[in-house]
């Protein structure tokens, strides 16, 4: 209020109301604009976001127009409760959407709804977590202030869960080469898929680099970067300087762990023995069963909530990227977090010119600029098509594995453990039978169910 008015709320000089101070850190969910740039309103009244995306204090319905709508029933786990206004409890009856999203409008600290057609059923939700919430049946929520949480998960040679499908299809198996995983104005991040040990025709993901201005436009880049198998084997840099290599792996205390905090302690890292289980159903895959603790990562960067968790193998790892919704558009195989599952395929990520890999040589590229100069091309990179392993499998494994993963529940799970058996069917010529192959896949999948239904 003692600021210059000019200053805090960017005047417009067109004729029209002032640009709404509000429109500044969340991307207008779903909002179409009118041709001229205006947000028209029921009311009559209008609001310019001039481009911005909105503030996280306010709903998006006063700045946008449109909540952000997700087949989701995020009931349960997958937000907490909020009390609504002129109810008893968390939930009010006999209402229409409108009317449902207007009470948790005015109800404090409600920042989303979940909405039953049948009944008018409304229920106050905030702190939504999409990754834990279940399949829409009839069901829907709706949201309508604050950024949502979600996971991206990558796993194996590489299966991809972008944000927007928790419960699949997965994106399946890429060429060798960097990639963009979250590619936004304000936050970056990129995976390396290479081929190692035990897929040496498929990409694993062997790096995961970070910068942006939600990170303080710090670089971070963790890697397998050998020869040594296992942890020392991996090296970790923050702002060009290692901080993770063999010497910090060799911990004396097998339980024993690592850690690091940037200066501002906005960044935080740590090495140990940890429980995959804790982070996602699939976070085993290929790589930890039969063991309840593995090797593993946990990155914090706190002001860009987003964490970053990293089941290590020989060569590899599997991770889990656990973050917020971008302020403002975002794109790339973990897909562009807009609740609409059906544009995160790989044909709609070509028509978006995402895609494709990015050039060592290209300035985008995070491993190559990293400034200590540790990281080199990888070893084959790919056109950026997708591969298939099941084009060129060998047909007693593809039988093997049919019959095998036959037994698991969803659809995905059987396909994905078939790409798994033939993937490495690959790999292991010589050093296992067809049936081996298509047991351990089968395996992994089984045990990740398991875990998924708390068995």
């Amino acid at each position: 209020g003692d600021q210059d008015q000019t200053t805090c709320c960017e005047l417009l000089t067109t004729p029209g109301p002032p640009a709404n101070p509000t429109c500044d850190t969340m991307q207008c969910p779903n909002g179409d604009p009118n041709d001229d740039g205006w947000f028209a309103k029921a009311d009559h009244k209008s609001f310019h976001c001039t481009g911005n995306p909105c503030d996280v204090s306010v709903d998006t319905l006063v700045c946008c127009d449109k909540a952000l709508t997700c087949d989701l029933n995020c009931y349960g786990d997958g937000g907490k409760s909020v009390q609504l206004k002129g109810a008893t409890g968390d939930q009010v009856n006999g209402l229409t959407l409108q009317q449902c999203q207007d009470t948790c409008i005015n109800s404090a600290g409600c920042e989303a709804v979940v909405f039953a057609q049948a009944g008018g059923q409304c229920w106050g939700r905030q702190d939504i977590h999409t990754s834990k919430c279940q399949p829409a049946d009839a069901h829907q929520t709706h949201i309508l202030r604050a950024r949502p949480w979600g996971k991206c998960v990558l796993m194996g040679d590489p299966h991809i869960i972008p944000f927007d499908r928790p419960f699949g299809p997965n994106l399946e198996a890429l060429a060798a080469g960097d990639y963009w995983l979250i590619k936004s104005n304000q936050l970056q991040v990129q995976g390396r898929f290479d081929v190692t040990e035990r897929f040496p025709d498929d990409a694993s993901t062997t790096g995961i680099a970070v910068g942006g201005p939600l990170v303080g436009d710090h670089s971070f880049v963790v890697a397998y970067l050998g020869p040594t198998k296992g942890p020392a084997g991996f090296r970790v840099t923050w702002d060009g300087k290692v901080i993770f290599a063999e010497q910090e792996a060799q911990l004396q205390d097998p339980d024993g762990k690592w850690d690091f905090a940037s200066v501002d302690d906005d960044f935080q890292a740590e090495f140990g023995k940890m429980d995959p289980s804790l982070w996602h159903r699939e976070a085993r895959h290929t790589i930890a069963q039969g063991v309840q603790k593995v090797h593993s990562f946990k990155f914090t960067f706190k002001q860009a909530s987003l964490n970053i968790y990293l089941i290590l193998g020989p060569d590899n790892f599997n991770t889990i990227i656990e973050a917020k919704k971008v302020p403002g558009p975002q794109d790339g195989y973990c897909g562009n977090f807009n609740c609409n599952p059906d544009d995160d395929a790989v044909e709609a990520l070509k028509g978006r010119d995402k895609a494709q890999a990015v050039d060592w040589q290209d300035e985008e590229n995070m491993f190559g600029k990293d400034e200590s100069g540790t990281w080199g091309p990888v070893k084959k990179v790919g056109d950026g098509i997708p591969m298939d392993a099941l084009e060129n499998c060998d047909p007693a494994v593809l039988e093997n594995a049919r019959t095998k993963c036959r037994g698991l529940p969803a659809k995905n799970q059987q396909e994905a453990c078939i790409f798994d058996a033939c993937a490495a069917g690959k790999a292991s010529v010589g050093k296992a039978t067809n049936a081996d192959l298509a047991t351990a896949a089968w395996e992994s999948h089984i045990e990740s169910t398991e875990l998924e239904n708390g068995q």
